[in-house]
């Protein structure tokens, strides 16, 4: 996804020389898969565990820490 400057012809004719794709390798699948481990172990994402934590989660602390 590019975001702002350059913006290609939707029919796909002309590509700017200039964007660069990062190619998925091992290393990116890794983090995805540690990042993915560590949502399912916390059971939520960062930014929802103030409200578990206020609801008397003692993981939500744990993780906030």
């Amino acid at each position: 996804m590019v975001i702002g400057g350059w913006q290609s012809n939707p029919l796909g004719a002309d590509i700017s020389p200039d964007i660069y794709v990062g190619y998925v390798n091992e290393v990116l699948l890794a983090g995805g898969f540690v990042f993915g481990f560590g949502m399912v172990v916390a059971k939520s994402c960062t930014s929802a565990h103030p409200y578990h934590l206020s609801k008397g989660s003692f993981i939500s602390l744990f993780v906030l820490i």
